[in-house]
C-alpha cells in the first residue's frame, strides 16, 4: 500500500504541474550564467537570455563549440553566425533576401540597436560597400527582420556575396553565401499583325505585336522598321515605349511612307539588354499605272534572212510609263503554232523601257 500510495505521488508531481503550466524549479541552485566550458557547448540557452554558449556574453572567455573554439565577445561588436539567401537561382530581377542567422547585439539592453545588413560582391561589405543590398536600420525587431533584398543580376553565372552586420560603429565577422544568377532572358514575340494589308501612302497603319512574354518582367519597347533588324536607334515605322507587365499584346502605329507599292514590316522587342527575334508583316499599295506600248520593232540579226519576228530576228518593244514606278510583265505571241515569251520589267516613274524578245530556239512554222 506504501509503494502505491508512492507511485500515485510521483505521477501527480510529473502531471500536473504539466497539465496547469506551472514550472518545476530543481533541487539546488538556480539556472545560472553559462559560464563553464560544458555550459557554453551543450547546445541550450542556461540562462534563458535568448543566446546560446559562444552567443552569449557569459561565455567570453571558456571554451565552446565548434571545435573547442575559445569564445570571446566585445560588447560593441554585433553578432550573427551566417548568411542565407531566401533561393539558390535567381533570374536578372529576382528579388533575392539575404537573412543573417542568429544576429545578436548586447548593446540597446540585449536586444537590436540600430542593426543593418550590409551584403557586396566584393569583401568588407558596409555603408559604402554594398553592390547586392544594404538594409535600413533594424530598431527593436524580432531576429530574421535583419536582412536585406537585392536583385539575381544581368551577368549569368555562380555568384557569392559577402555580408556583415553594422551598429554604426563596428561590423560582425563577415559571412558569405553564394547562388546562381541565370542573367537576362531575352523577350519572346512569335507575330505581328497590321490592322490592314492593302492601304494607300499616307494611311496610318497598326502594328499588334502577338504572344509577347520576357520572363524577367521588365518594361519592353516594341520597334518596327521598314528596314531589317529594327533597333533603339533605327526604327522608322512606329515604335511604343516602356510597357510594364503583365503583357498583353503591344502595337503601335505607323504612317505609309511615299514611293511604295509593296513593303515589309520588320519589328522587335527591346527589354533595354536585349532584343528578340525579328518579326514580319506585309502590305500593298494598289496604284494605277498608265502604261502603253509606243512602238514595236523587228531587228534584223542575220544576214539574208527576211524579217520575220519569231525567225532570225529580235522584237524590240518600247513601254512608256507615266505613272509611278511600277513592276510589269511584257508578253509577245509569236502567232498560230508558236508560243509567247514573256518577261517581267521594272520601269521608273514617268520613264520608259526598251525590251527585246530574242529569236526562238527553232523554225516557228505556219
Amino acid at each position: 500500500m506504501r509503494r502505491f500510495f508512492l507511485y500515485a505521488f510521483l505521477v501527480i508531481l510529473l502531471i500536473l504541474p504539466a497539465l496547469f503550466g506551472i514550472d518545476i524549479i530543481p533541487m539546488g541552485s538556480p539556472p545560472g550564467p553559462e559560464a563553464s566550458d560544458y555550459l557554453c557547448s551543450e547546445g541550450f540557452d542556461n540562462d534563458g537570455d535568448n543566446a546560446i554558449d559562444c552567443l552569449d556574453p557569459d561565455c567570453d572567455g571558456f571554451t565552446g563549440i565548434p571545435g573547442g573554439t575559445l569564445c570571446t565577445w566585445d560588447n560593441n561588436v554585433p553578432v550573427m553566425t551566417g548568411v542565407d539567401l531566401n533561393a539558390a537561382i535567381a533570374s536578372k530581377n529576382q528579388d533575392l533576401k539575404a537573412i543573417s542567422l542568429n544576429a545578436f547585439d548586447m548593446e540597446g539592453n540585449k536586444h537590436y540597436f540600430g542593426l543593418r545588413l550590409f551584403c557586396s560582391f566584393t569583401q568588407n561589405a558596409g555603408p559604402d560597400n554594398n553592390s547586392f543590398c544594404g538594409s535600413s536600420r533594424n530598431y527593436w525587431r524580432p531576429l530574421e527582420d535583419t536582412t536585406c533584398t537585392g536583385k539575381g543580376g544581368l551577368e549569368e553565372g555562380q555568384k557569392t556575396v559577402y555580408c556583415r552586420l553594422f551598429d554604426s560603429v563596428d561590423y560582425s565577422a563577415e559571412f558569405t553565401a553564394a547562388y546562381y544568377a541565370t542573367g537576362n532572358f531575352r523577350p519572346t514575340l512569335s507575330e505581328i499583325d497590321l490592322n490592314s494589308e492593302t492601304v494607300q501612302i499616307g494611311d496610318h497603319v497598326t502594328v499588334t505585336a502577338n504572344n509577347v512574354n520576357d520572363l524577367d518582367q521588365e518594361p519592353l519597347s516594341l520597334l518596327c522598321s521598314n528596314q531589317p533588324n529594327p533597333t533603339i536607334d533605327s526604327n522608322n515605322f512606329c515604335t511604343a515605349s516602356n510597357i510594364e507587365p503583365p503583357y498583353s499584346n503591344i502595337d503601335c502605329t505607323g504612317t505609309i511612307p511615299e514611293d511604295q507599292n509593296n513593303a515589309t514590316v520588320y519589328c522587335k522587342l527591346f527589354d533595354q539588354t536585349d532584343y528578340s527575334e525579328q518579326a514580319t508583316a506585309f502590305y500593298q499599295i494598289p496604284i494605277e499605272h498608265d502604261l502603253y506600248i509606243e512602238w514595236i520593232k523587228p531587228i534584223q540579226v542575220v544576214e539574208d534572212v527576211p524579217l520575220v519576228a519569231g525567225k532570225a530576228t529580235v522584237v524590240r518593244v518600247k513601254v512608256v510609263n507615266e505613272g509611278p514606278h511600277v513592276k510589269t510583265d511584257v508578253s509577245i505571241d509569236y502567232g498560230d503554232g508558236c508560243f509567247t515569251k514573256t518577261k517581267n520589267v521594272e520601269i521608273d516613274a514617268y520613264s520608259y523601257k526598251i525590251i527585246d524578245f530574242y529569236p526562238t530556239p527553232y523554225s516557228c512554222t505556219q
